[in-house]
C-alpha cells in the first residue's frame, strides 16, 4: 500500500478516535512520576554537576483532575505536599507536553493549545505561566481554605504547598500534525498511548523578549538565564485509553 495512502488511512483513524474521545472521554492513568532526568536537564543547558533543585514532590501526591478528561481537552495537574526549600520572590511555570513512548526531550513537543490568561511571555510551543507564584496554594488550618499569593512579586516563604495548574491539550487538526509514526500506529490498532508532561519551574518572571526579539542571541540568552534560574523540574507519564 503507499505510504501516503497509509498515513491517510491513519489520520481517519486519528479523527475516528478523537471524536470517540470526545463523546465518550478517556481513562487517563499516571503510570509513572519523578524528577527529570539528566537528558531532560542537559537539553536545557543545565548544568547537572551543580543543579539542586529547590522544589520538592511527593510522587504520592501527585494527580491529574479529572479522571476522564476529554482529549482535546484540558486538565489540572495537581501536586500535595510540595516542598518549597528556599523563599522565593518571582516564579515562572513552564509545561512541555509529548505523545511518545518516554520522555525523551528530542522528541517533538505538542503545541500548547491555550496560552494562559495574562501572559503572554511564554515561548512557542509551550504552555506558560507567567505568574506561577499564584499555583503555589498553602493550607491554612484555621480557615480550612488553600490561600494563594496575589500577585508576581509573592515572596513565597519555603514550607508546603499544593500546586494547582491546567494544561490543554491541542486539537484534533494539530494532532494530527504533530503525533510521531509511532502514536499514529498505535491509535490505529486502538491501543492506548502515552503522554508526557514536564513541568519546568524557574525563580524568575519571563518578559516577552523571546517573542519581541526572534535573534539567535536573545534566545541563547534566554536559554542560558532559565538554565541558571532552575529551581525544579519534574514528569509526569500518563497512560490514555478509550
Amino acid at each position: 500500500m503507499h505510504s501516503g495512502h497509509v498515513t491517510r488511512v491513519v489520520l481517519l483513524a486519528l479523527a475516528i478516535y478523537v471524536c470517540n474521545v470526545q463523546a465518550d472521554q478517556a481513562d487517563v492513568h499516571i503510570v509513572t512520576s519523578g524528577y527529570c532526568s539528566k537528558s531532560v536537564l542537559q537539553k536545557r543547558g543545565v548544568d547537572t554537576n551543580t543543579y539542586k533543585p529547590q522544589v520538592i514532590f511527593d510522587p504520592k501526591q501527585v494527580r491529574l483532575s479529572p479522571n476522564k478528561p476529554t482529549i482535546p481537552g484540558c486538565f489540572r495537574v495537581i501536586a500535595k505536599n510540595v516542598t518549597l526549600l528556599t523563599r522565593v520572590s518571582q516564579v515562572t511555570g513552564e509545561f512541555e507536553m509529548r505523545l511518545s513512548g518516554d520522555a525523551d526531550p528530542n522528541k517533538p513537543i505538542l503545541q500548547c493549545k491555550k496560552k494562559q490568561p495574562k501572559c503572554g511571555c511564554g515561548e512557542r510551543d509551550t504552555c506558560m505561566y507567567c505568574d506561577f507564584c499564584k499555583n503555589f496554594k498553602k493550607f491554612v488550618k484555621n480557615t480550612n481554605v488553600a490561600v494563594a499569593p496575589t500577585g508576581c512579586d509573592c515572596n513565597i516563604a519555603a514550607g508546603q504547598y499544593t500546586i494547582d495548574a491546567e494544561v490543554c491539550t491541542p486539537d484534533e487538526k494539530e494532532l494530527s500534525q504533530n503525533l510521531p509514526m509511532e502514536v499514529l500506529d498505535r491509535v490505529s490498532d486502538g491501543k492506548s498511548f502515552s503522554l508526557f508532561t514536564t513541568l519546568f519551574i524557574y525563580n524568575f518572571r519571563f518578559n516577552s523578549l523571546v517573542n519581541s526579539d526572534d535573534s539567535q542571541a536573545a534566545r541563547n540568552a534566554l536559554k542560558a538565564r532559565k538554565a541558571r534560574g532552575l529551581i525544579g523540574c519534574y514528569v509526569i507519564g500518563s497512560n490514555i485509553s478509550v
